[in-house]
């Protein structure tokens, strides 16, 4: 029986321990998904159904051109939609909680999974988000951008189709906050940025899955669920929203990369996945990063009365079927 103990060493409040043996437990419970009944609000034909659109992207012959809806009703042609969610944790309107709350309609296929988009597809669906996001930042009272994908009912999705969303805050989430706060101090006592500190011990560690120019993808070596990953970039970057076009395009290879070999290995993925960046703040150094987290482990007693996570597969062991995985695929 091995049992190791292990602290993230970007944030040591995370603690996991590896308990491989624990995957072996009886369960007698089974989960029951229940599947949505009706038209789909983000596909093709039902614009109506939704809030007008903030952007819009649209093919022009070989290029992309970017438009709105307007009073004379919504734009059909699209092939990225962005639209005000319907429900909203935010608004406009609230003093306490300012902000913006948005889905991105990724593709106009009601089926297909996000890592089946192809990379030219891809590239699109982030260079629009980014440029919302730059636009959403404009907002002085705008503090904080977060980016998220739930995929799977299990991961909190109410709908199936492709979709993201962007929700700003006029605070810093306290997750967030508190890795900056460990970001400063692990900064001033290694004279360097903990992240690029960590991705140049970490590329050459059993935990690498992939890496291109830009990114590395890590199976994290304090996990909080088996397989979790983090996307990291190789430069030192304190957000995302900015990156030019050849790093935008690396970024859409890892992640799709990384998101094919998980489904390849765990063909019923649910996951949840976010960017965590500096706040609004030119002067906040920091290093963003993305983490992917799927539903691969219910969080018990133990988690959430002590914070400390159980996990039952390595990151060793995970990233290694990964890689293979990876390696095993002729093309992306």
């Amino acid at each position: 029986m091995s049992i190791e103990l292990r602290k993230d060493p970007l944030n040591p409040k995370v603690i996991s321990i590896i308990a491989s043996h624990r995957t072996w437990r009886p369960k007698e419970y089974k989960e029951t998904l229940v599947e949505f009944e009706g038209k789909c609000p983000f596909c093709p034909g039902n614009e109506h159904m939704t809030p007008p659109a903030t952007l819009v992207a649209l093919k022009k012959g070989e290029t992309v051109a970017y438009s709105r809806d307007s009073d004379r009703g919504p734009i059909k042609e699209w092939i990225v939609r962005i639209i005000p969610n319907k429900y909203p944790i935010v608004s406009k309107k609230s003093e306490s909680c300012y902000g913006y709350h948005e889905v991105i309609i990724e593709s106009r296929s009601h089926d297909i999974k996000f890592d089946e988009i192809s990379l030219k597809d891809l590239l699109i669906v982030f260079e629009t988000t980014f440029k919302r996001a730059r636009e959403i930042l404009r907002d002085k009272r705008v503090n904080y951008l977060l980016w998220f994908r739930n995929e799977g009912s299990l991961a909190g999705a109410s709908l199936k189709h492709p979709h993201s969303q962007i929700i700003s805050f006029p605070f810093t989430p306290p997750l967030v906050l508190e890795e900056i706060e460990y970001f400063h101090i692990l900064s001033e006592k290694l004279g360097d940025c903990p992240y690029c500190n960590f991705v140049e011990k970490e590329v050459k560690s059993p935990r690498l899955v992939y890496q291109n120019e830009h990114f590395v993808i890590l199976s994290f070596y304090a996990p909080r669920v088996p397989f979790e990953l983090k996307l990291i970039p190789k430069i030192h970057q304190s957000s995302p929203w900015f990156m030019n076009g050849q790093e935008l395009k690396n970024f859409c290879d890892a992640l799709k990369r990384c998101l094919s070999s998980l489904r390849a290995t765990l063909p019923k993925l649910n996951y949840n996945m976010w960017i965590h960046s500096a706040p609004n703040d030119p002067k906040c150094d920091f290093h963003w990063h993305l983490e992917l987290l799927p539903v691969t482990a219910i969080w018990a007693g133990v988690e959430g009365g002590s914070g400390i996570y159980v996990v039952t597969l390595s990151p060793e062991d995970s990233a290694r079927m990964l890689r293979n995985m990876i390696n095993s695929r002729s093309s992306y």
